[in-house]
């Protein structure tokens, strides 16, 4: 759990959670809100903005092209998520919510930023600022629950990692060394998990 000096938007991020069931919702053999109160440590330990750092602690409060309506947490309204962590963090909960992550980690390097609706299909355009904000959510979402993922998800970690550090311009350098690291850790427990496999 996080530190008792918590800002008091970040206490009351911790109540909403455990209120719409975090604490019930299995995230790879750990409840969800472990998972996002580590999500938020990695972003404020890379030092990014709080509204950065509350948008991750709460990133799969709504449904996500990963962590869909099977784990489903209780629904919270946009309006009433707004006026716990301000309209900045939620549009960015919102907007991971609904990114689907492909058009995400392919989006051009150079501007305009496109980004696809997962749930309509509808292209985005985002800001380079954007970009970065989501990609480092994504980040640390990732390197949170490395540990946690079995090696049979191998495939799609170095992709997403892959594509990730293909998007290095846009991470903080915290984040890029951290997804290496994450990796390379993973890669060694599943080459000692499957000798066999390459």
């Amino acid at each position: 759990m996080l530190s008792a000096k918590c800002a008091p938007v970040v206490e009351a991020c911790i109540v909403l959670l455990q209120n719409l069931g975090a604490r019930e919702v299995d995230h790879y053999g750990r409840d969800l809100l472990d998972h996002l109160t580590g999500t938020y440590r990695l972003l404020r330990q890379w030092r990014n903005p709080e509204e950065t750092c509350v948008a991750g602690l709460l990133h799969s409060v709504y449904v996500t092209d990963r962590f869909g309506t099977a784990n489903r947490l209780q629904s919270i309204s946009r309006s009433s998520l707004k006026k716990v962590i301000g309209m900045r963090s939620e549009e960015l909960v919102f907007l991971h919510s609904i990114v689907d992550r492909v058009s995400l980690l392919a989006s051009s390097v150079l501007p305009p930023h496109q980004i696809i609706r997962r749930d309509s299909g509808e292209s985005l355009t985002i800001s380079a600022g954007t970009l970065s904000v989501l990609l480092e959510i994504g980040a640390a979402n990732l390197v949170e629950q490395l540990p946690y993922l079995p090696a049979a998800a191998v495939g799609m970690i170095r992709q997403e990692v892959g594509a990730l550090q293909g998007m290095q311009d846009y991470l903080s350098g915290s984040a890029g060394r951290a997804l290496f690291s994450g990796l390379r850790e993973f890669e060694a427990r599943y080459r000692t998990a499957n000798p066999a496999q390459p």
